[in-house]
């Protein structure tokens, strides 16, 4: 077992690092824990070594660097070791435990002093990272297939990404599903539509006057009804297909109404 400069203690942790949040972060066979909170390896869907996201380093200091992950939900996480050297021990950790996962590393650098914990308002502005990788510009292509190729984009980004890349399988499997109900609710809109107007047509034909006006006028009103549904049905779609999108391009976990569990 390798423990960080602080001698943080991890009985059977495979590594365990004191971090600048003051907070310990030990990578275990089966999961990864960072401030008390416990990451299964299984669920991991990237990991990398990433700059610290805090704003600026010490003065006369690299960039610290930080180790970051996301989970196969969409959830984006980073650590920052107080010892650097520990970061490249970290994320060898969890590529020989996940291998899958496992991207080249530069070489840490020769000399590296260790880190100053983080003021105790500092570390709180800095806990949301900003990085995307592949996922979520795929993941967010297959919300955005709303506006094109809205069945076919989406299916597959979903079966090219199932079993490697969970994140973009999962948010495209929701976007072909919702694309698969909105194409479901328009093809009954339209079925109700022609049966109307068909009705009322014939109705005009072969009515008395009385009855054709009241035909003429279900006729019309089915007509705006039609194309109204029509369009309502996918100003709805875009707009939650904008919203997937845009979360989907943070990172974000989303879910489309009613499809939770897919």
């Amino acid at each position: 077992m390798t423990t960080g400069a602080s001698g943080a203690s991890g009985a059977g942790a495979l590594v365990t690092a004191a971090l600048r949040s003051g907070a310990v972060l030990s990578v275990w066979p089966d999961r990864l824990e960072s401030a008390g909170i416990s990451y299964p390896l299984a669920d991991i869907a990237w990991a990398a070594l990433v700059n610290d996201p805090a704003p600026a380093a010490p003065q006369g200091m690299p960039p610290a660097p930080a180790v970051a992950w996301r989970m196969a939900d969409g959830r984006y996480v980073s650590a920052t070791p107080t010892d650097p050297p520990q970061t490249w021990r970290i994320l060898e950790a969890l590529f020989t435990q996940r291998p899958d996962l496992r991207m080249p590393l530069p070489p840490p650098p020769p000399s590296y002093a260790p880190y100053p914990p983080y003021p105790p308002y500092g570390y709180a502005a800095y806990a949301q990272p900003q990085r995307n990788d592949n996922q979520t510009v795929m993941a967010g292509l297959a919300h955005l297939s709303i506006l094109f190729g809205a069945l076919i984009v989406p299916l597959v980004l979903w079966l090219v990404n199932r079993g490697k890349a969970p994140y973009a399988a999962q948010q495209s499997k929701q976007a072909f599903f919702f694309h698969v109900a909105v194409a479901v609710v328009e093809i009954v809109v339209i079925a109700v539509g022609f049966f109307i107007i068909f009705a009322s047509m014939s109705a005009m034909v072969s009515s008395t006057t009385y009855v054709d006006q009241t035909a003429s006028g279900f006729f019309v009103g089915g007509i705006f009804i039609f194309y109204g549904a029509i369009f309502a049905i996918q100003i709805v779609a875009i707009v939650f297909g904008v919203i997937g999108a845009v979360k989907a391009f943070k990172g974000e976990p989303f879910h489309y109404p009613l499809m939770g569990g897919l």
